[in-house]
């Protein structure tokens, strides 16, 4: 049924220009169209498997979409080899910081084990994550959440963060906004500029390179 395909859409595009009217973190895209699709989901009771099977072409589009950054990526490769060793010590320490606060958090808060596993792969775009969390038996759609959520708030609140901390190097900004964010920091880098946007991309393709061969690993050694 193409219809939620379609609605999916067009929820979208509502809450796209709500947030140009707006623009606050309450009204980001990703928030108020989900919630306005999971509210008319329950209304209608359809289930989630029912309503992912007929909008797979969304969950088709990401990785493409997400390939698709490469032609501004292209357009600065030099200055971006010129900071690379810097970029993938970053990427390393961002991965570490990840998976030791995940585990940190897992271990005082009283989680259960599943949301412990979707919480791992928080900070990694959303295709790979879903794929790390089906390859690792995670749930797919509590993971896709954790992801999500990790993005809108890295949008938001990641350049304050970082202005308040005193970092103004487009490489340390590009680095930690991919690395807490994934897509999401990488978009808000790319507003700044060509320079910190071409970083956060590079971070957040090697961060998901290293996450899919990884997190399923991490994941059974600290939660096994």
């Amino acid at each position: 049924m193409m219809i939620w395909l379609v609605l999916t859409l067009a929820l979208y595009g509502i809450a796209w220009l709500i947030n140009r009217r707006f623009p606050t973190i309450f009204t980001l895209p990703v928030i108020t169209a989900s919630v306005a699709m999971m509210v008319l989901l329950l209304l209608l009771d359809v289930g989630y498997v029912d309503y992912a099977r007929n909008s797979a072409l969304l969950t088709y589009m990401l990785g493409p979409g997400i390939v698709a950054f490469a032609v501004p990526l292209y357009k600065v490769r030099s200055r971006v080899v010129k900071y690379l060793p810097l970029i993938l010590l970053g990427v390393l320490l961002g991965a570490f910081v990840s998976l030791f606060t995940t585990w940190l958090f897992a271990h005082i808060l009283p989680l259960s084990d599943e949301v412990k596993k979707a919480l791992l792969p928080k900070n990694i775009t959303l295709p790979i994550a879903m794929g790390v969390a089906d390859r690792g038996a995670f749930s797919v759609p509590l993971t896709s959440v954790t992801v999500v959520l990790s993005g809108c708030f890295g949008f938001a609140f990641g350049q304050k963060i970082l202005k308040q901390m005193g970092i103004e190097h487009p490489v340390a900004k590009g680095v930690a906004m991919a690395a807490t964010s994934h897509i999401m920091g990488t978009s808000a880098s790319m507003l700044v500029s060509e320079d910190e946007g071409a970083v956060a991309l590079v971070t957040m393709a090697l961060s998901a390179v290293l996450a899919s061969f990884f997190y399923p690993f991490f994941a059974q050694l600290f939660f096994g």
